[in-house]
């Protein structure tokens, strides 16, 4: 990257030493830069349009926050607001405003008013417009690295502390705090503070606390689930800031930092797996999908993201998630949204055998058969993706589970049309061809029927993608079709991948003699690679005319 000053130095080289008019100044600049590799995503190429508007706005708010924090009543509420409008998406130069806010420090100065102590009138506003700041920038979301993070720790300490139940100030103040937990969590290093400034322990806390103290080991097996945590405020503010708690908990085990290779989700998944009744919280929160669909949506994300071991499985099982996705799924007024969550949840307890049985004979199967078959559920492609992978681990290394499948009558026939309508989806395809398979390949006597339903089209298809090419050619081996390995040759000719005895002449000698001096041709090969790079650059150095000169030299001290 370069600096504001150097882009502009060039733009005003280009007027003064080569004539251009500014528009043309420009244009040639940013063609220059782009041409060089240097990326100018910081950089106004606006020729400056609005800029000292812009730094003047920033100035003054972080001159009303010094005067605010000195203890004087100033407009810091105005300033800031004039900020956040330059800075939302709906200004054509909103990423400009942003640099600017980010370099000039207005981002140093927001995070001292992140104190627990402030007033939820200058708190809520500044925490709203650091969220859409860190929505937009990863950079942004990188400042809160490490005393941002303490200080967002300490906020939503003191108001789940209060009676967040009843006041509804403070209940807003504490779902927006989580809220700007959940967008900064998306950087790795936040994830690991979060956790490390008890932010586990305060999750814990709040759901469970939003709960009778008794909680049910599991959930009844009717639709009738209990009412919604008593509240003196209206229920669907509660059940909005448990929505945004559980969204937290899932983003704090998910690895969506893709900067880095290791992610701490995994150990974050086992920590609230381990916290009492948590497991428990989740399902019965999840169980209010009628009143809640938003929530139970959100309770079932976090569920999802705790199912990575067999152990976890079986918690989640002993809580009721069996029971709960199958009601999920036979509800008639399920959405998109809160099938997507159930789905997703059930793939993960397939990865357990006794638990996939279960929800092949108890139903279950059925159920997601006829939810893949819904139009506004067939249309995502996230949904597809869930049921295809729900089917391919339902089918694997089970005869009697694949033959389920067939005898749904429709389910071979619906997930070629759903291979069909997502063709570009390399995720959803390799789910797809798992599924066909596993059917195949323990079941030969059904080949046929799935050739007849235009297997083979979808898995040609699907061949042509690289993250399905293997599944792909598995699935069209075991369904014996004629198939191979291809691979495109430097000349743009089409080869196989593998090279078969009998296709290309083997570069080895046939014939078995024993060669004479064999130990000292192995002797005189066996040279450590710099030892050869050595005697080459000696070589070249001396020079053919040096070769028959005795360069051994003894050296006497």
């Amino acid at each position: 990257k370069i600096s504001q000053e150097t882009f502009d130095d060039v733009v005003r080289e280009n007027i003064e030493d080569f004539g251009l008019n500014s528009e043309e100044a420009l244009k040639d600049a940013i063609s220059q830069f782009n041409k060089q590799g240097v990326s100018l995503s910081n950089i106004d190429i606006s020729g400056g349009i609005g800029r000292d508007e812009a730094i003047r706005k920033i100035s003054e708010l972080m001159a009303a926050i010094s005067a605010h924090i000195a203890g004087n009543t100033n407009d810091l509420l105005s300033c800031m607001s004039a900020a956040r409008e330059m800075c939302s998406k709906v200004e054509e130069l909103y990423l400009r405003n942003i640099n600017l806010l980010k370099d000039k420090g207005a981002i140093n100065s927001l995070h001292l008013l992140l104190e627990s102590n402030e007033s939820p009138t200058i708190l809520l506003p500044t925490m709203t417009f650091l969220k859409e700041l860190s929505s937009i920038s990863e950079e942004i979301r990188d400042f809160f690295e490490p005393g941002g993070c303490q200080r967002i720790c300490s906020i939503v300490q003191k108001y789940s502390t209060l009676n967040f139940m009843d006041d509804f100030t403070n209940l807003n103040t504490l779902q927006t705090a989580l809220s700007l937990c959940r967008v900064v969590s998306k950087s790795e290093n936040n994830k690991v503070l979060l956790m490390r400034y008890g932010m586990g322990d305060l999750l814990t806390s709040i759901l469970t606390a939003s709960l009778p103290s008794s909680l049910p080991s599991s959930l009844p097996s009717s639709l009738s689930f209990p009412p919604p945590p008593p509240s003196s405020s209206s229920s669907s503010s509660v059940a909005s800031l448990l929505q945004e708690a559980c969204l937290l908990l899932r983003g704090l085990c998910l690895h969506d930092d893709l900067r880095r290779d290791m992610s701490c989700a995994y150990e974050n998944g086992r920590f609230f797996l381990k916290q009492s009744h948590l497991a428990a919280t989740l399902m019965t929160l999840a169980g209010y999908f009628l009143a809640f669909p938003l929530l139970a949506s959100a309770s079932l994300a976090a569920a999802k993201n705790l199912i990575t071991t067999e152990e976890a499985v079986q918690v989640m099982s002993q809580h009721g998630a069996l029971e709960l996705t199958r009601q999920v799924l036979g509800c008639p007024t399920a959405g998109p949204l809160l099938i997507k969550s159930a789905v997703a949840v059930m793939r993960n307890l397939c990865a357990d055998d006794l638990r996939k049985d279960r929800l092949v004979s108890e139903g279950s199967l059925d159920l997601l058969v006829t939810s893949l078959g819904r139009e506004e559920c067939n249309a995502d492609p996230a949904i597809c993706e869930h049921a295809l992978a729900c089917l391919a681990a339902m089918s694997l290394r089970s005869p009697a589970n694949s033959q389920r499948i067939l005898d749904t009558g429709v389910a071979i026939d619906l997930v070629v049309r759903t291979m069909r309508r997502h063709s570009s989806h390399p995720s959803l395809q390799r789910q797809g061809c798992l599924m066909f398979r596993n059917i195949a390949a323990r079941s030969p006597d059904v080949r046929s029927q799935m050739l007849d339903a235009g297997v083979e089209d979808v898995l040609r298809a699907a061949g042509r993608l690289q993250a399905a090419v293997d599944e792909a050619y598995a699935a069209l081996r075991d369904l014996n079709c004629e198939v191979q390995y291809v691979k495109v040759l430097e000349d743009g000719r089409v080869g196989p991948v593998y090279e078969q005895f009998g296709t290309a002449r083997m570069n080895f000698n046939p014939v078995w003699d024993e060669a004479e001096h064999l130990e000292d041709r192995v002797r005189q090969e066996a040279k450590a690679p710099f030892a050869m790079e050595k005697e080459e650059e000696g070589e070249s150095c001396c020079g053919s005319g040096d070769a028959g000169h005795n360069h051994d030299h003894h050296h006497e001290h």
